[in-house]
C-alpha cells in the first residue's frame, strides 16, 4: 500500500524508504513492518522539497503508522 500523502516532489524518497526499512529491521522488526516504516518515511519526504526534509523521527513513525493499521504489503 502506500501511505496517503500529498507528494510535492520525490528526491529522496528512494533513500528515505531504505532508512526507513533498515531502521526497523535494526530493532528487530518483522519484513512486513519494516516495509511500512519504509513506506511511511519515503511518503514524508516527497511531502517537502529536499532529500531530508520531511524524515520521520522513530516516536513519530509509531505514532502515525498506529493510525494506519491498514498499510500493509501485499504478496506477489
Amino acid at each position: 500500500g502506500v501511505y496517503p500523502h500529498h507528494p510535492i516532489e520525490a528526491t529522496g524518497a528512494g533513500d528515505a524508504f531504505a532508512i526507513g526499512f533498515v531502521a526497523a529491521k535494526m530493532q528487530d522488526l518483522e519484513t512486513i513492518e519494516a516495509l511500512r516504516w519504509g513506506a511511511r518515511n519515503g511518503a514524508s519526504v516527497a511531502t517537502m522539497v529536499g532529500p531530508q526534509a520531511g524524515l520521520v523521527t522513530k516516536k513519530q513513525m509509531i505514532s502515525d503508522l498506529a493510525k494506519h493499521k491498514n498499510l500493509n504489503a501485499k504478496k506477489v
